[in-house]
């Protein structure tokens, strides 16, 4: 928890540290700078996943995925896409051995994954491995088809605890329609 905890307050005060660079840049600054964070406190031997989606002023939008925490890009009319690689035995060689191989405080030769999102209107899923464990066609039909975002951000966490989620449940839903009308049409036109 206290290297988690660290993680997201070094991101976000890197994330301003930095506000001078592209956004790709700040990106990786910050992920760097949460890096040696979590290290200098954990030694190496504790660490914290990370996805974040970050947004620049013009609308620019890049993701970031380091560990077992995913992405996934919604919307009703074309389904859902998974955005993020995990960063685990089981997906990098294969097999069922879910041992993390990157994680933010594990020191040097961290490779984030950083990617630029081309649609501005499809919804984003941030998940850890407690709320996508379920089965993926049925969490793939409860983002596709429930009628608003926060109708699919409540039925993933409802069906994670119902079903005994293995692991931290956490989310966090982005409503791309939703932000664009928080921060007005000025931003992207």
């Amino acid at each position: 928890a206290e290297c988690a905890t660290i993680t997201i307050a070094s991101f976000f005060s890197a994330l301003t540290k930095y506000s001078h660079m592209s956004l790709d840049s700040r990106v990786h600054q910050a992920i760097e700078y949460s890096n040696a964070k979590v290290f200098n406190f954990s030694s190496g031997r504790g660490g914290s996943t990370l996805s974040a989606a970050v947004y620049s002023r013009n609308f620019e939008q890049v993701t970031v995925n380091v560990g077992d925490s995913r992405i996934y890009s919604f919307r009703s009319d074309f389904g859902v896409r998974r955005l993020t690689k995990d960063d685990s035995l089981a997906e990098t060689v294969g097999g069922q051995n879910r041992d993390l191989l990157q994680y933010i405080g594990m020191g040097s030769g961290l490779m984030p994954h950083l990617s630029n999102i081309m649609n501005i209107s499809e919804n984003l899923a941030l998940t850890t491995d407690g709320i996508h464990y379920v089965n993926p066609n049925v969490f793939d039909d409860i983002l596709s088809n429930a009628p608003e975002v926060k109708s699919a951000a409540d039925r993933v966490l409802a069906l994670a605890r119902w079903c005994g989620s293995p692991d931290n449940a956490s989310s966090a839903f982005i409503d791309s329609e939703g932000l664009r009308q928080s921060f007005g049409t000025s931003l992207f036109t």
